[in-house]
């Protein structure tokens, strides 16, 4: 079932055994990250957040029903994917996110966990020389419009284990060295806030680059 979850869930109920792997959370060659820090990919955005918060069984179907849901299945369909090192960074984290998700029971799930020992996941890649994606330590901003100060709050975010992220306000490329931020910031005129994750002295993505 892969035009979302419906298709499938009627087909359980009618007694037939399915596979779920919606789009929603379930193609591997939709892009994971912000497409202008990632490599060509067929539309949509599907992060390793999203992909673990798959449920591949529907709150719809009873227990004799939910018998009939095998499972789930990534799917990566290779039209921009020239080589193989290339289906590494597509899959790679988001297998280990869908593994986890459709060999734990529901009620034991936890992303916070799961970003947590990731930390573990990403240097096993390393040591196993597969070029795995970084795209959950790639920066978000979230901004939020003061009216009565006409001041901007910017929050900065990413999808990694308690991250170290440093930005700068300027548009120079941050680097260790760099403001280190804990708190939303604030700014009153046009800036172009750049930022990214500082691991281990280093960067583990392109900063990004929002303008305000």
């Amino acid at each position: 079932s892969w035009r979302g979850s419906k298709p499938g869930t009627e087909a359980a109920k009618k007694g037939n055994d399915v596979v779920m792997s919606p789009t929603s959370h379930c193609y591997f060659d939709y892009y994971q990250g912000n497409p202008e820090l990632e490599p060509k990919a067929w539309g949509g955005n599907i992060t390793l957040k999203k992909v673990y918060h798959f449920e591949p069984i529907p709150e719809q179907l009873s227990a004799v029903e939910a018998k009939h849901i095998l499972g789930g299945q990534a799917n990566v369909w290779t039209e921009y994917m020239n080589e193989g090192n290339q289906v590494e960074y597509m899959i790679l984290p988001r297998m280990t996110a869908l593994a986890e998700v459709l060999w734990t029971p529901k009620d034991l799930k936890d992303w916070g966990n799961f970003s947590q020992r990731m930390e573990t996941q990403y240097q096993r890649f390393e040591n196993m020389g597969v070029n795995y994606a970084n795209s959950a330590f790639q920066v978000s901003a979230k901004p939020e419009l003061d009216a009565s100060t006409k001041l901007v709050n910017v929050s900065l975010f990413t999808e990694a284990w308690k991250p170290e992220i440093r930005f700068t306000t300027d548009g120079t490329e941050p680097n260790v060295t760099s403001t280190q931020y804990t708190e939303p910031f604030k700014i009153n005129e046009s800036h172009t806030v750049k930022a990214v994750v500082v691991k281990d002295g280093k960067p583990m993505s392109n900063p990004l680059a929002t303008d305000f």
